[in-house]
């Protein structure tokens, strides 16, 4: 894997060193959804995108496949899911086989390196993964994402944001204003159909929970790899920071549709 990839791939699972990379599968083994809750996906889809069912969808940072495969699921769409790390992958073929689930394709590759070549997709869902492309703005981020969908196609995208004035965070995440992300909207050329962000515990996600697991194989692997103790503690606080950090953030999903 070439050095500027891993780094984004770190990036976006909270890494602060490229080292980790290799544990990252087995620190990560307890969690099948790492982000995005597939409930509130479901239904701002059905709800705001006619004929769904026979769209084409391209997931990209897919990890274990949490939404995109529920999302072939319950709609019918065809769903390409991508994603950098081959081990997710291959937890998300396997969960896709157990269902039963045939209308997805799965790709393991650098999603910054998809987005080239990608086109004349429906729909395109980038889900807690965070501003990757280019110069990380989230004008970048909806200029890639809206080279993969057809005229009149639309983005769903999950990101975090200051609801007003920027303020110091723990994490290394890049974060913008409510403001900024509505500047990109206008300059990209994309209009908002819909937004969720009543975030609940009915959404699924329990991050104390999902912080104790990591925390228990961090110290299964220090154990194994004294040598590495700090890399590993190093992660489970960087998760502790990020969760902290969202706490006082505002998170949204957004539907948009291309022009």
């Amino acid at each position: 894997m070439k050095k500027e990839i891993e780094q984004k791939l770190a990036r976006a699972l909270g890494a602060e060193d490229t080292e980790l990379l290799p544990f990252l599968p087995y620190l990560l083994q307890d969690l099948q959804n790492l982000g995005t809750p597939e409930k509130p996906v479901i239904d701002m889809l059905k709800s705001h995108i006619p004929d769904i069912a026979n769209g084409k969808v391209l997931d990209l940072g897919a990890g274990k496949g949490c939404v995109g495969i529920p999302v072939a699921k319950e709609t019918g769409a065809s769903v390409h899911l991508v994603d950098a790390f081959s081990e997710f992958i291959e937890c998300a073929v396997t969960k896709a086989m157990e269902e039963g689930i045939a209308n997805c394709t799965f790709t393991a590759e650098d999603i910054t390196q998809t987005v080239k070549s990608a086109r004349g997709y429906d729909l395109v869902m980038l889900l807690s993964v965070g501003n990757i492309f280019g110069d990380f703005t989230s004008l970048s981020t909806l200029n890639a994402l809206k080279q993969t969908v057809k005229k009149g196609g639309y983005i769903l995208i999950e990101e975090s944001y200051f609801e007003d004035a920027p303020f110091e965070v723990k994490c290394q995440a890049k974060y913008e204003t409510l403001a900024d992300w509505r500047r990109s909207f206008e300059l990209a050329g994309v209009t908002l159909v819909a937004q969720y962000n009543e975030w609940g515990t009915e959404d699924g996600i329990d991050f104390d929970s999902d912080n104790a697991y990591i925390a228990a194989r961090a110290a299964e692997l220090s154990e194994k790899y004294p040598d590495k103790k700090a890399l590993f503690e190093g992660y489970v606080q960087s998760q502790l920071n990020e969760c902290d950090d969202l706490g006082r953030l505002q998170t949204a999903i957004w539907l948009l549709k291309s022009a």
